[in-house]
């Protein structure tokens, strides 16, 4: 779904893992799934952080402009389809 390996992915999350920011465990009914979910304190990471996110995409939309930023959006969605076929 979000279009990395899962080599990428295992990678990406060793350290928030370990870090106790995500849970990472073995689905019980299926061996070769995993069930990664936000931990509470990830989820107080996340909290933190989003004032931070949301002021820097005001920033990014002031500066570039929304229709720019549309357009953008829109040529990143069409090029994860096209690659997807």
């Amino acid at each position: 779904m979000i279009g990395i390996d899962r080599t990428t992915l295992n990678r990406t999350l060793q350290p928030l893992t370990k870090e106790g920011l995500v849970s990472n465990k073995r689905h019980p009914d299926d061996r070769r799934a995993r069930i990664v979910s936000l931990a509470a304190r990830g989820r107080n990471r996340l909290a933190a952080a989003m004032p931070h996110w949301k002021s820097a995409q005001r920033e990014m939309n002031k500066i570039v402009g929304n229709a720019t930023i549309l357009a953008l959006n829109s040529l990143l969605e069409l090029t994860t389809q096209k690659l997807r076929t």
